[in-house]
């Protein structure tokens, strides 16, 4: 992950020179309290103290050229700036040799060369170095890191699973590791490059507020901050970032601090490209009404009311539509599709679908049992309710109907047992059916699939 960083302190043109800089932010020592910590043996400590000492004197040479340039009109050469670069590059070795023992490398280990080809080489301590470029943040930008971290951070960070480049290189120390994707890493790293009133916005993958993987991030954000806001953007029917697929993103904006007191969050934002210019002025914040979990997912909700109803629904209601299941088959169950995105795909009678002439259930579907008709009627007629779209766009991935959210609609038993709203569902199923449209595709794999327009059943 190589991240090209500027920093804006004293920007003339020696810090021009140094203050851009190119490495892997992920690996590395960010902070004096991480270098501290790492190996930490008493027998090496008259070595720390003197690392510390050349990178406060290396803080106190840049001083001493910016007070140059600044108040005496002088200028640094090119010489100068030469000699810095290798105080700065023989200090960056110094540290590496540290980070290495926490991968495990020794980088005193010594590899024979075959005879008579010169002497050995530290092989493993040099390819790891290579692979793992280390950026120790402390001693680069020591006069920032030393004052407490930066005022902004802001960043686009990779759109990767880390999984894609462990092969390259591996990171130590992160909690935000099992969340799998580079984004949540790159936070995680930035908020401990922040001070504590500073300011620090990402954008990010839309899983950050929704998914459970991400509930480690989540909760690293909420404990580092004194307030969260989370913008969220689908990718159809236009996109933040055109020429991507699958895009569908975050953004998001901390303030930093040591009590978390609020979230805000936005309404899921779909846009034509038309509207393109006027987006982000229509940007409207919710309070995010929430329990004290600080993993919990960030709800996307388009209005304050959206908010409240939900909040009022979930203290009104100890039930959900899976207190009512049952976990054995039976002739009364709802059958949904998993993908959803633009609406629910919900059904009291299983719809048409046949591969290669055979009938079965259509791919990706899930069965909810019940007892009686008149249950699986009404929860029909829910999943297909603008309450429960409002619902699910809210509370979910904007795309995948899961079990887990589908049986934990609130209900009461009383709202299941109405027959006036199984009567709508009855009516509901006879209109689909009506306008059914059987249609044949050819799959990737050449086989032939007949099955009623997605929108339809009979």
């Amino acid at each position: 992950t190589e991240i090209y960083t500027l920093s804006l302190h004293d920007a003339l043109p020696i810090y021009i020179d140094f203050n851009i800089r190119c490495g892997n932010t992920l690996v590395g020592y960010a902070t004096e309290a991480q270098f501290d910590a790492a190996n930490n043996l008493a027998s090496d400590q008259e070595h720390r103290r003197e690392i510390k000492a050349r990178i406060a004197d290396l803080a106190d040479l840049f001083g001493r050229f910016r007070e140059q340039q600044t108040k005496h009109g002088g200028q640094i050469t090119a010489e100068d700036k030469r000699r810095l670069r290798e105080k700065l590059n023989a200090l960056g070795q110094e540290l590496d040799r540290y980070l290495a023992r926490d991968y495990g490398i020794d980088p005193d280990a010594i590899s024979p060369l075959p005879s008579g080809e010169g002497p050995g080489v530290r092989a493993a301590f040099e390819k790891w170095r290579e692979s793992h470029q280390p950026f120790h943040w402390f001693s680069e930008f020591y006069g920032v890191m030393h004052e407490g971290g930066f005022d902004v951070v802001i960043g686009n960070p990779p759109w990767k699973e880390y999984s894609a480049v462990r092969q390259f290189y591996t990171v130590n120390g992160y909690a935000t590791e099992s969340c799998g994707n580079l984004y949540g890493l790159c936070t995680e790293r930035a908020l401990a490059l922040c001070h504590e009133a500073s300011r620090f916005s990402f954008i990010v993958q839309l899983p950050l507020v929704c998914s459970s993987r991400m509930n480690t991030l989540r909760e690293a954000m909420r404990n580092g901050s004194s307030l969260l806001w989370t913008a969220t953007f689908d990718d159809r029917p236009s996109k933040l970032f055109d020429g991507l697929q699958h895009c569908r993103s975050t953004i998001f904006f901390v303030k930093r601090g040591k009590s978390h007191t609020k979230t805000f969050t936005t309404r899921y934002h779909r846009w034509p490209s038309a509207n393109r210019p006027m987006l982000f002025y229509t940007i409207h914040l919710v309070l995010e009404r929430y329990s004290t979990q600080t993993s919990r997912i960030i709800a996307k909700h388009p209005k304050d009311l959206t908010a409240s109803v939900f909040a009022k629904t979930r203290v009104c209601s100890t039930w959900s539509i899976g207190t009512f299941r049952i976990r054995r088959e039976t002739s009364h169950y709802v059958f949904y599709q998993e993908a959803t995105q633009y609406w629910a795909k919900a059904t009291s009678v299983l719809p048409f679908y046949a591969k290669n002439g055979v009938r079965s259930a259509p791919a990706h579907g899930r069965y909810i049992y019940f007892e009686g008709a008149n249950q699986a009627a009404a929860t029909t007629a829910l999943l297909n309710s603008n309450l429960f779209y409002a619902y699910f766009i809210a509370y979910s991935d904007c795309f995948h109907l899961s079990d887990s959210l589908a049986s934990g609609f609130p209900v009461t038993a009383e709202l299941l047992a109405d027959q006036k709203l199984a009567a709508l569902n009855d009516q509901l199923m006879q209109e689909l059916a009506s306008h059914a449209e059987r249609k044949t595709i050819i799959s990737r794999r050449g086989g032939a699939i007949d099955r009623i327009d997605r929108k339809s059943v009979v």
